[in-house]
């Protein structure tokens, strides 16, 4: 089935490439995330060694009060963050090979850490995915936003993106997914938490991002022509 809609539960200012995508290809585009953010007041008085940054939001939040001190080495989760990072002229340490494999990226940084303290900075409804792995007094978590799921009503499309288990959360509020249609996760946490409510087939982007998901759409198109 040519895919003629598509919904991507991020903001329409987060997805301007894929926006200039669909408008090239008459793809009706449907762009909403169900969370809504806030800062959170905070403090860290223990010393780190390491400090982890699972999204560019964690980073943007975490440096509106705190800092990061310059014996601190710095890893993140994926390439987006690492980006962020970088241009604010910080040097990022580690960063997984694969970030779509959530489990097996963590456990490249257990061990990656060694025995060292890491400064988690975190949303309060956090999955604490790449602490999981870690000795706990190892684990300094610091709740640095918050995050609210809120429902909304979405039209039925051909394909729906999701972004994040909170925002699959968000979808199953007030909706539900065609029999018909395709489902894109980015990234093995995301597909999981699909997983609980739809026993449908999922694609589980490797390499999260823009270039993945369309190259996985005209992927569809050229196998739905076949």
């Amino acid at each position: 089935m040519k895919i003629t809609s598509l919904f991507i539960s991020k903001s329409w200012e987060e997805v301007p490439e894929l926006a200039a995508f669909c408008a090239e290809n008459s793809i009706d585009l449907t762009a909403h995330s169900f969370l809504k953010f806030a800062a959170v007041s905070f403090e860290v008085n223990e010393s780190f060694d390491i400090v982890f940054f699972a999204s560019p939001r964690a980073v943007t939040f975490f440096l509106t009060q705190g800092t990061i001190p310059k014996t601190a080495e710095i890893a993140c989760a994926g390439k987006s963050t690492k980006s962020i990072l970088e241009n604010l002229g910080y040097t990022v340490h580690f960063t997984p090979m694969e970030s779509s494999n959530v489990t097996e990226s963590a456990k490249i940084f257990a061990t990656w850490c060694e025995d060292k303290t890491v400064l988690f900075p975190v949303s309060t409804i956090s999955n604490k995915s790449y602490a999981q792995f870690l000795a706990k007094p190892q684990v300094i978590e610091c709740a640095v936003y918050s995050t609210e799921i809120e429902e909304h009503p979405i039209d039925k499309v051909d394909c729906y993106v999701f972004t994040s288990p909170s925002n699959v959360r968000g979808f199953f509020k007030s909706n539900e997914l065609p029999e018909t249609a395709q489902i894109i996760a980015w990234g093995e946490s995301t597909a999981k938490e699909i997983e609980h409510f739809s026993l449908q087939q999922i694609v589980c982007l490797q390499d999260v991002g823009h270039e993945e998901l369309v190259a996985q759409i005209i992927k569809h198109e050229q196998s739905s022509t076949d």
